[in-house]
């Protein structure tokens, strides 16, 4: 059960994973958080 929050950390996101996943495409946006 905790193994969903791994690919939480892998996104750059808090272990707590409380973001939606409206947010988790936000990132997938924001090229500049990668370069």
């Amino acid at each position: 059960m905790w193994s969903w929050n791994i690919q939480k950390i892998r996104d750059g996101e808090p272990l707590g994973g409380r973001t939606n996943a409206a947010d988790d495409f936000t990132t997938i946006e924001d090229d500049d958080f990668l370069a």
